[in-house]
């Protein structure tokens, strides 16, 4: 059972590097609003004003659960200086489905203490059939055309510099060796810098669109300077699939198992899964409860 609410995301996406959204507003919707929810093969997804779930079709167990993993990561925030005033705000917006990949657009704000707030915004897929684990992209398409697709992209080849790609001995022989030789340069768009982090590049995508045998996808950068903290751009490669990677993406692509990017619910701002939490850094006995929330 399928239900999609909202607009289809306008198509913005046709340049090879596209400026990725700003920091989302927040959610003021009622709290049991359905945004997407489909059943497609062994997983239930539901996205709503309340949380991002996948659970099991055939035993409920929840897989991946939006608002789970966002209580933890507060949890262990806060654990770290009980006395510390501390805000914390994190929101989820679907992107795409396609077999058992989860992608959506994560924004995290933290008010820590610090001189400025912390704010960072990049796109995620977990891997529904080992557990909501993050996904990688090398391990969903070959090392080798994964490496050949990134050398062949203009802002990467930007972003190497010096390093000649036409020695032998210089060019990167695996992906991991690409990023790091990535890693500590930047991409400079306008009045903004962007920067490729070894740690989270690989998982940093959702599946935009699929034309012949050729998967979109879509790969972000989050941003390397405070003034543009939250923000992010965006790569765009194109990906030759799988048989069986083809197969969901047909599915995905028909509207009939899965989704893609290009077709994602997008009708407003508000159409997004947030949650807030904040600690005043009061002593309390232990027990006693945090103003805590997670916003409707």
């Amino acid at each position: 059972m399928k239900k999609r609410v909202g607009l289809l995301l306008p198509l913005l996406f046709a340049l090879e590097i596209l400026v990725g959204t700003v920091p989302i507003p927040a959610q003021t919707a009622a709290s049991g609003r359905v945004f997407w929810k489909e059943s497609s093969g062994p997983y239930n997804i539901e996205w709503s004003a309340a949380d991002l779930k996948a659970t099991r079709s055939d035993t409920g167990a929840a897989i991946f659960d939006a608002a789970a993993e966002t209580k933890k990561q507060w949890k262990s925030m806060k654990n770290d200086d009980p006395n510390a005033s501390l805000d914390f705000e994190r929101r989820y917006r679907l992107l795409s489905l396609v077999g058992p990949y989860l992608s959506f657009e994560q924004y995290d704000g933290c008010d820590c203490g610090g001189a400025h707030p912390e704010e960072y915004t990049r796109f995620r897929t977990v891997d529904l059939s080992r557990g909501g684990a993050d996904a990688k992209l090398n391990e969903i398409f070959p090392d080798s055309q994964l490496l050949r697709a990134l050398l062949d992209d203009r802002i990467v080849k930007g972003a190497l510099g010096k390093i000649s790609l036409a020695t032998a001995k210089a060019e990167p022989k695996s992906v991991a060796q690409l990023l790091q030789a990535l890693d500590p340069k930047q991409v400079k768009l306008q009045d903004c810098s962007y920067h490729f982090n070894k740690d989270t590049f690989l998982s940093s995508f959702a599946f935009y669109d699929f034309k012949g045998a050729n998967a979109s996808v879509r790969i972000s950068l989050s941003h390397a300077v405070e003034i543009c903290r939250g923000q992010m751009i965006q790569l765009g490669l194109n990906l030759s699939a799988s048989e069986s990677l083809r197969t969901a993406l047909v599915g995905a692509k028909q509207n009939h198992a899965g989704l893609l990017m290009i077709d994602a619910p997008h009708g407003s701002d508000t159409e997004v899964t947030s949650f807030s939490f904040t600690h005043d850094g009061e002593a309390r006995p232990e027990g006693s409860a945090d103003k805590s929330k997670a916003a409707r």
